[in-house]
């Protein structure tokens, strides 16, 4: 089994080291790791974190599975405390699930974006402001919460078409479209000179792919304390 990620909160007991803060969070990913083998690296873990004057929360570490069988037990114990493994959490913004597909993460963004439109409803896109002036900060303020992490997204079929449901009602709640009014995608589109979201996260996609082939080969071969 592939134990994909832990996410742990740390918290300073005593007199923190001079320089440091008092708390802060980091996630830890360790690959090809049975676990039987992680339990003695948390418990190693622990010991050089109270070395230095650190303590674990283990209420707040998580252990997660990646692209396997779910593991038999729901807990690990390590030095008397239960660390839950969990199918899916979400680490600087972006939900990973056990399953390493991106549907689960593209369904929280819609939520959060169809949310946030409907928070703004009446005070920007049923207010006076100019067409233009909507667009603009539809394309500011609302179309990062759904692209957030959208370049690693590998997008299945049942995906695009949530991704194209979105895209559709977004624009008609800007021009105050009803369904009743029959206004077709294609004159929502031509109004709204919109492009379409799955062409936008195509184009991030291709950037992060181009990235990727120009990055230094050395670099892949550093370890993140070497960088």
């Amino acid at each position: 089994m592939h134990v994909g990620g832990m996410f742990h909160k740390f918290r300073f007991w005593g007199a923190p080291p001079k320089g440091y803060p008092r708390t802060y969070n980091f996630c830890l990913i360790m690959l090809d790791m049975s676990l039987s083998l992680l339990i003695p690296v948390l418990e190693a873990f622990a010991e050089e974190a109270a070395a230095i004057g650190l303590e674990v929360n283990w209420d707040k570490t998580k252990v997660q599975a990646l692209g396997t069988q779910p593991p038999d037990t729901e807990t690990l114990d390590v030095h008397g405390h239960q660390v839950a493994i969990v199918d899916e959490f979400v680490y600087l913004g972006a939900l990973t699930h056990s399953s390493v597909l991106s549907s689960y993460d593209i369904h929280r963004r819609s939520g959060l974006t169809r949310n946030a439109m409907q928070k703004s409803d009446n005070c920007i896109w049923k207010s006076r402001l100019s067409l233009s002036t909507k667009l603009k900060l539809y394309n500011v303020c609302i179309l990062p919460i759904m692209l957030y992490g959208s370049e690693c997204w590998a997008l299945s079929e049942a995906d695009t078409r949530k991704v194209d449901a979105l895209d559709q009602w977004c624009p008609r709640s800007i021009l105050d479209i009803r369904w009743y009014q029959r206004v077709s995608n294609w004159e929502v589109r031509r109004l709204t000179e919109q492009p379409p979201l799955t062409t936008i996260i195509q184009k991030r996609r291709l950037m992060l792919s181009g990235h990727l082939v120009r990055m230094d080969e050395s670099l892949s071969q550093q370890t993140p304390g070497e960088f």
